[in-house]
């Protein structure tokens, strides 16, 4: 991503679009009790937290809220530190900060050294940013920076798992379009317009359309994932109007997009590219580490969802 997310939305707007997704907060909660376990599970004085790509520090803050209590009880010095690339949304987590146990910093992670091991190295919602170039470096440096039980928490949206590039595409329309349809059916109008823009960037993924929309891009997207979302309720993600809505929108999208982005060659990708549960984990078997723990919420089989993925080091 070239450009501060900050400057794409809100970061109110941010927390407060998520904060009516179907699936992530229910995913943020498993994600604290997970981490508090841990802590309860641990005999060290010290207990590290290291939350990648923060962003305004949404769950950042219900992490130490929620652990700072029993840290104390037990004991033990809690350190929360929230990293973040985006300096706009790191200004608003600093300003919104509560709580002493938190430490905030702007930082592209590759590029930053690190001294201290973390007991867990949490990812939510921000591992399908990272460029597919970069993944592999991440996860081990994610590896690297563990304690010598320490876990790595990936919390993202996944889509249900794909034999090819094409079908993944299809598959993660069908996703945006099913969380867009939601949003609007709720009358949420931040979530279906950051989910909207994520959808050109993911059906976009490595074209030149990627990150270029407009308000008639837009407005097509919503129209169209209100009809998918009721085809899904109304036959399911087998029917033949729900596959023809679901490929002529990917169609569109990349089409448009890439007239957009003849008009404008600047960067706009914010990166997304979501993948399969199984993808996820066969990546993180590549840097030596194993799955301990998985929990999943919303409809994963058929359409997506979100899941919580716990990793350890393989010893």
């Amino acid at each position: 991503m070239s450009q501060d997310y900050g400057d794409v939305i809100d970061p109110e707007e941010y927390n407060d679009g998520l904060a009516e997704h179907p699936d992530i907060p229910q995913a943020d909660a498993g994600i604290v009790s997970l981490i508090r376990e841990k802590l309860r599970g641990s005999e060290k004085k010290e207990f590290r937290v290291l939350d990648l790509g923060c962003g305004p520090g949404r769950i950042t803050q219900s992490i130490a809220g929620k652990l700072l209590p029993v840290a104390r009880q037990m004991g033990v010095n809690l350190e929360v530190v929230g990293l973040d690339i985006s300096e706009k949304f790191i200004s608003y987590a600093c300003k919104n900060k509560s709580g002493e146990a938190i430490l905030y910093e702007v930082a592209d992670f590759l590029a930053r050294e690190f001294t201290d091991k973390y007991d867990v190295v949490l990812m939510q919602g921000v591992f399908h940013h990272v460029p597919l170039l970069d993944r592999q470096a991440w996860l081990e440096k994610c590896r690297d920076i563990l304690s010598e039980e320490g876990v790595v928490v990936i919390g993202d949206e996944f889509i249900p798992d794909y034999s090819s590039d094409k079908e993944r595409v299809l598959k993660v329309a069908a996703f945006y379009a099913y969380i867009v349809g939601y949003a609007l059916q709720s009358k949420n109008k931040p979530l279906a317009k950051i989910e909207s823009m994520n959808m050109v960037d993911d059906v976009c993924a490595g074209l030149p359309g990627a990150g270029h929309s407009n308000a008639e891009l837009i407005s097509f997207i919503q129209d169209t994932s209100q009809r998918i979302y009721d085809c899904i309720h109304r036959e399911g993600v087998e029917g033949v109007q729900f596959k023809s809505l679901v490929s002529a929108l990917s169609k569109r999208i990349q089409r448009i997009a890439a007239s957009l982005a003849a008009a404008d060659p600047h960067d706009h990708s914010r990166g997304d590219y979501k993948i399969s549960i199984l993808r996820q984990v066969e990546e993180l078997e590549r840097v030596g580490m194993k799955l301990k723990e998985q929990k999943v919420y919303g409809p994963q089989r058929s359409v997506g969802g979100m899941g919580v993925l716990s990793f350890g080091i393989v010893c």
